[in-house]
């Protein structure tokens, strides 16, 4: 009886652990906390929890009423009979300990120890995290418990049964007496319980995925077998070729005169199509194609240290706020709301800035390249080809990385942290992210499939009417750049009136900590991911990207440059920097007012994307000095090319360590550098294998169709777009 009341104490009286003595019993040393618990235990009546349990089951209505009550009286009678198994079973639930006012009020107890008992007398359990409101005092602690059930009782009837049993322990506790804190319990009626995945069925979807991916495997095999083979019959069987292996190799597309017709079909033509076909999957392109350092003539070599370093703080950014919502520490409330004043930590807090730079490069890689192809085409677009690149380019490797987090990443691990929601909200909005629509639904932005997939909605979007620029810029360079600077400023104004009208704060971050009540939901759909938020950025981009094909700067003078530059680097410096560190005031005491939040929300994406535009125009007209030198090592390269499958699968990584963990750890600066560390490397690992395996053979493939239907020139275009990207 007295391991029992000990339990049932420190499960009532624990949540107030950690508390000055000031708060919690003042009176009242451990002699008497157990003279307490002699007390109550004096009293106790085994048979009386067990017909307590049996009048709740039924008073409830549970879905199955007679096993969850015979499993609940299983384990009380093996508790007080004083079996192992029993035993284990109250030691796994989660108990609430030190440093609460340090924001641990997640508590998981033992997954494994709960989920472990299926071999014992108790047999099957399942295993959720709770949510419960503890008011002591004047204080209310939202808890998150951990608690092992039987299985023979849904999370639901054990979330309905703890409910109506602290119901009983609150009135316990207010009349008897015992406890000198007058203290309620209740379970928190906007939180429903967090199981972790376990059983998942490999349903028609799962098997689906795996054959997809199965197939490309084979394909790669195939394509890399022929290669090899390829290279050893051309080296030895031919005579020595001292050329390149991959010229020893090159693509007999050439062979091909033209398109290939029914009328024109043969057997040769045939067989050569199959071989390039399987070749656009051979590792031995693939790899070099990505781990090559060479660049296009003219490139501008500065977008890949851009690139790769934006994508590096995404992943800080992410690493931080995964892990976060995930509740990985027991002292991350305390932790955050001292490290956010740090002026250090403005750069982990403003990391979604990194999506910025991202938003730029599209945009002026398409004012670049596409003006150079007009001029080519003398002034014309192609249209379907001009969708259809995108689409390719884009759609594939995303699609396949969206359907692994759906269906097969929920299957790699279990834990008391493996409840992500993709198998739940995928569901229902998987089709959203396939239609590019997953930024306006569904309205809720935590019901989304993929979150990060909100970048590639408002990247197509926006590109989807980029045409109208380009034919101005073409046709007519001043109306194009009226047009773009006219769209930009409407931007700025449409975000203004939304932030405005409906008083959103610009720090999320701040407010997200201090429980402020902001919708966060109404915050990120209206204005993070609205397209026409977004577009300022974008619009830089193609405004650089015309600029730089122009090659438009100060004539030859030094008396010109110096002061030019000069200027293009203080404006560079003062715009990619002040969004970033704006927020260090607000952390730090200052509430921004109405007028602040509006002009932040509607000024710092494109003022941030102004700022990096003139650091890249400075480098790439060779004004950067070290700055160029950095962000131009070759080193970038390889790295830069794999940015689209690391922004895509680093979220995946991410959460996979996270929700692997099967305890919790302590927040500092060094514990985030860690996992930090093992993200990026990690991802990039990763990111190489599905590069090589997906998103690269399907660029092949785009470029050898291209060839094949005879738009060579398109073609081109596609391979300085790879050497680029």
């Amino acid at each position: 009886m007295m391991v029992f009341a000990s339990l049932f104490l420190l499960l009532v009286g624990g949540v107030t652990a950690g508390r000055p003595p000031s708060l919690f019993m003042n009176n009242y040393n451990s002699a008497d906390l157990y003279a307490i618990a002699n007390q109550w235990a004096a009293n106790f009546d085994p048979d009386l929890i067990i017909s307590v349990w049996s009048k709740v089951v039924e008073t409830n209505g549970l879905s199955d009423q007679e096993n969850c009550l015979t499993g609940l009286n299983h384990i009380v009678r093996a508790f007080l009979n004083n079996e192992t198994a029993a035993a284990r079973f109250f030691d796994s639930w989660g108990k609430p300990g030190n440093a609460i006012l340090q924001g641990n009020f997640i508590h998981w107890g033992s997954y494994d120890e709960c989920i472990d008992l299926k071999d014992t007398s108790i047999n099957e359990t399942n295993y959720c995290r709770f949510r419960f409101l503890a008011k002591v005092r004047n204080v209310s602690l939202p808890l998150e418990v951990g608690l092992c059930f039987p299985s023979g009782c849904s999370a639901y009837d054990f979330n309905r049964l703890i409910n109506s049993t602290l119901a009983q322990i609150n009135k316990f506790v207010g009349s008897s007496g015992l406890f000198p804190v007058k203290a309620q319990f209740t379970v928190d009626p906007n939180n429903p319980p967090r199981c972790p995945w376990r059983d998942l069925e490999y349903d028609g979807g799962v098997i689906a995925v795996l054959v997809v991916f199965a197939i490309l495997c084979v394909l790669v095999m195939m394509g890399s077998l022929l290669d090899g083979l390829l290279w050893y019959y051309q080296k030895w069987c031919v005579k020595p070729n001292p050329n390149s292996f991959k010229d020893d190799v090159s693509l007999s597309v050439n062979k091909v005169d033209g398109p290939v017709t029914d009328g024109k079909k043969s057997n040769e033509k045939c067989l050569n199509v199959l071989k390039e076909l399987l070749l656009c999957f051979s590792l031995y392109r693939t790899v070099p194609e990505i781990l090559g350092t060479e660049h296009p003539p003219n490139g501008i070599t500065c977008i890949n240290g851009v690139r790769v370093i934006s994508m590096f703080w995404i992943i800080l950014g992410h690493t931080f706020q995964t892990g976060a919502n995930l509740g990985i520490s027991f002292n991350l409330y305390y932790s955050s709301m001292h490290t956010v004043t740090r002026f250090t930590f403005q750069v982990i807090a403003n990391a979604f800035k990194g999506v910025d730079s991202f938003l730029l490069l599209s945009g002026l890689l398409l004012g670049y390249l596409g003006i150079r192809e007009m001029e080519r085409r003398k002034g014309k677009i192609p249209f379907v080809f001009f969708y259809i690149f995108r689409f390719i380019r884009l759609s594939p490797l995303y699609y396949l990385i969206l359907f692994f987090w759906y269906k097969i990443l929920p299957l790699m691990g279990e834990g008391p942290n493996w409840y992500w929601q993709a198998p739940r909200y995928c569901k229902d909005y998987w089709w959203t992210n396939i239609l590019y629509i997953n930024n306006f639904y569904p309205r809720d932005f935590f019901d989304t499939c993929f979150s990060v997939s909100w970048y590639l909605a408002v990247d197509t979007q926006i590109f989807m009417i980029t045409p109208i620029f380009l034919y101005l810029l073409y046709y007519c360079w001043p109306a194009g750049v009226a047009a773009l600077i006219g769209t930009i400023f409407a931007s700025w104004i449409t975000t203004g009136v939304i932030v405005g009208v409906n008083d959103y704060h610009a720090n999320l971050v701040k407010y997200a900590l201090n429980a402020h009540g902001i919708d966060f939901e109404d915050v990120m759909r209206d204005v993070y991911e609205a397209p026409y938020c977004r577009a300022g950025a974008y619009l830089v981009g193609m405004l650089l990207g015309f600029v730089l094909h122009k090659k438009w700067q100060p004539r030859k003078d030094l008396r010109v440059r110096v002061p030019f530059y000069s200027a293009v680097w203080i404006v560079g410096l003062a715009c990619s920097i002040t969004p970033v560190y704006a927020f260090y005031w607000s952390f730090n005491g200052h509430t921004f007012s109405t007028f602040e939040n509006v002009v932040y929300l509607a000024l710092s994406n494109t003022g941030f994307s102004i700022g990096v535009s003139c650091i890249i125009y400075a480098c790439h007209h060779g004004y950067g000095f070290i700055i160029n030198t950095i962000l131009s090592w070759n080193f970038w390269i390889p790295l830069s090319r794999l940015t689209y499958a690391v922004y895509l699968l680093h979220i995946p990584v991410i959460v996979f360590f996270y929700a692997s963990l099967h305890s919790r750890g302590v927040q500092d600066d060094y514990q985030t550098i860690l996992w930090y560390s093992a993200a990026v490397m990690w991802t990039y690992a990763v990111a190489l294998l599905f590069a090589a395996f997906i998103e690269f053979p399907f660029i092949n493939l785009m470029i050898f169709g291209f060839k094949l239907a005879g738009y060579e020139r398109r073609s081109r275009q596609s391979d300085e777009v790879k050497k680029t990207e």
